[in-house]
């Protein structure tokens, strides 16, 4: 081969060279390039979770306030639904608080009070109501018309209702037997004698019986199961009274008076 065919051979590979490299090297960018992108493509950031981190916060504290509510909604209750401070008697009104108990008005008297219908209706069992209320009537000087004299206004005054004076009476069962202490025709006369039988305790009442046409009130100590208990009682209260003698009653007024 002449000079001429070995330089046109070497510009042919030069060339192939050339245009291999060319070549080579376009395809090497354009890898590159999807390389960078598929990198972008997967490296895309997600959104921060910050603001959902806040919601589940405040939620989380919705739901904190509302179990405290709930924790405390009994007590809440509780307060709104118990029970108010009874309120006291009202003057001139019976009540029962506790025990049945009457507030004293203006002008009362232990006879005026013993005779209202919500209380004993019936003046005559006043004896029952200073026996129940001796500790705030002690005071009271034991003279002639002690039951008709004034009572200090808001006293209040215990009794015993009609159902507590049933369960007295059971108690007490057949005792028939009682003492006379007394017999007059002015019941103003037989407060100093009730009043001190009373404080010896003595289970005094008051009767009345109409004899010839006059009424006459009584003064009995009650309740004995027989004679000899009656008659033994009679001779310790001898020295108290004027005179005394035994007598028996009948059931009437043994269930009227003996629950009281």
């Amino acid at each position: 081969m002449n000079s001429r065919g070995k330089s046109v051979k070497l510009a042919l590979v030069i060339l192939s060279i050339s245009l291999a490299f060319f070549l080579g090297g376009g395809c090497s960018n354009e890898e590159q390039y999807e390389a960078k992108r598929a990198k972008r493509v997967v490296r895309i950031k997600t959104p921060p979770l910050k603001k959902d981190s806040a919601l589940e916060s405040e939620a989380g504290e919705s739901e904190k306030k509302a179990s405290l509510k709930d924790v405390r909604a009994p007590s809440a209750v509780k307060t709104e639904t118990s029970p108010p401070q009874k309120e006291r008697p009202e003057p001139g009104k019976a009540e029962k608080v506790g025990a049945y108990r009457y507030k004293v008005q203006g002008g009362d008297t232990l006879f005026k009070i013993a005779g209202r219908k919500e209380v004993y209706n019936d003046p005559m069992k006043w004896p029952s109501l200073f026996r129940l209320n001796m500790d705030k009537l002690d005071q009271m000087k034991a003279g002639e018309g002690l039951q008709h004299k004034e009572l200090a206004k808001g006293l209040e005054l215990r009794f015993i209702a009609p159902s507590e004076a049933a369960e007295n009476l059971d108690k007490l069962g057949r005792k028939p037997w009682v003492i006379n202490v007394m017999s007059v025709q002015s019941p103003r006369r037989i407060g100093p004698a009730v009043i001190a039988l009373m404080k010896k305790g003595y289970r005094v009442y008051l009767t009345k019986a109409r004899v010839k046409g006059k009424d006459w009130v009584r003064v009995r100590v009650g309740f004995f199961k027989d004679s000899s208990e009656a008659d033994a009682v009679r001779k310790e209260i001898m020295p108290m009274v004027n005179d005394a003698w035994l007598g028996k009653i009948g059931n009437r007024e043994l269930e009227k008076f003996g629950g009281y």
